[in-house]
Order: structure tokens, then sequence, then C-alpha cells
């Protein structure tokens, strides 16, 4: 089972790709001067795949994401949905250098996936 964790920064995009059958992490990256998200996650996706660590985003089973700020609605991991990216887009005065690229990057890993 291969889960992908992103966190996606204001201008910085950090993974990291667990294998939890083997309770290990297979690879992580960082990519800085992040500009445009969906590049800096079509760049993630082409290190993974030389990296021979992921050949295609079909093998994830999840993709987890930090957010920096859930306020009072999220203490604990979430599934996501519509109800939950509008919780977050609600909280972006709690963290507006973050919050914004936190959902870009749940959006674009919601369409990679898809």
């Amino acid at each position: 089972m291969k889960i992908l964790v992103l966190n996606s920064g204001s201008s910085s995009l950090k993974f990291q790709l667990f294998d939890m059958s083997k309770h290990q992490m297979l690879t992580s990256g960082l990519l800085e001067q992040v500009t445009d998200h969906q590049q800096a996650i079509a760049s993630m996706e082409e290190m993974l795949s030389n990296s021979g660590c992921l050949k295609s985003v079909s093998e994830l089973d999840g993709i987890g994401h930090r957010v920096v700020h859930g306020g009072e609605d999220f203490h604990d991991p979430v599934l996501i949905n519509d109800q939950v990216l509008d919780a977050i887009e609600k909280l972006i005065p709690l963290a507006p250098l973050h919050n914004p690229a936190n959902l870009t990057g749940i959006k674009i890993a919601r369409m990679m996936i898809c």
C-alpha cells in the first residue's frame, strides 16, 4: 500500500512516499521557489517515476495533505470532500500564507488521481 504525503507551502512542495505494507518511507523530496503548484506536482511525479519508487499515480492507495490551520473544525485527520475544502477555505484568515497553497495542492492532487 503506497501513500503519498504532500505539504504544499506558499513557495514550496514537500513530499514523502511511504510503503505502508513494509512500514517504510520510500523517498522524499522538496521543490522550492514554487510559483505554480501544478508544475511542482508534475515535477514531483517525474521525480518519483525517475527514482523507480512510483511508476504511475495509479499505484497510490491514498494521498495525505498537511494543512496548516484547521481552526476549531479539525483536530484529527479527515477524508477530504467538498465540505472539508469549503471549511479550509473559510479558515484562510487564520493562515493566509499557507491555507491557500494547501488548498491548491489538495485540488491538484484530486485531479491527479481522478
